[in-house]
């Protein structure tokens, strides 16, 4: 099974693939169409593999609990490089300045990391060690897709 910092790597290294792709080439997909293309993939391989409603309930809410959290941290990493952007212009800004707004963007991503890791704690004690399984291969395939998508 996935240990709790290969998940954390695995969303970071997501969040890493967005930075760099910031910016989408023409003919391909804005990052929220692969972003809402990985969820859907997860979600319906949720749907197929987990038989019991209550469980595959819970596990849904919590897919889609990381879904709206992965938009907000996107939309705060945003404002961050705009926020950067305009201290790296501005010849007035101090090394203060700088100091608050990467401490501000590290308590977001903190936030966003300790909500990754309890969300697969809740994750994995709904799931039966098949379901995981399972699981795992289609979210391993959908973050490669993804990750091709983007090259």
């Amino acid at each position: 099974m996935k240990t709790i910092k290969q998940v954390l790597y695995i969303l970071v290294a997501m969040m890493l693939i967005g930075a760099v792709a910031g910016c989408s080439h023409s003919g391909k997909q804005t990052m929220t169409e692969k972003q809402k293309k990985t969820y859907n993939e997860i979600q319906s391989a949720t749907l197929k593999m987990i038989s019991d409603p209550a469980r595959r309930q819970q596990v849904m809410t919590l897919v889609d609990q990381v879904k709206l959290d992965t938009a907000q941290y996107e939309k705060d990493r945003i404002v961050f490089l705009r926020e950067l952007n305009a201290l790296d212009v501005n010849y007035d800004s101090t090394d203060k300045d700088y100091q608050t707004l990467f401490a501000s963007q590290d308590a977001k991503l903190d936030e966003f990391q300790k909500s990754a890791v309890s969300i697969h704690q809740k994750i994995m004690k709904l799931l039966t060690k098949e379901e995981y399984d399972n699981l795992k291969d289609v979210r391993d395939d959908a973050i490669a897709a993804y990750i091709t998508s983007i090259q």
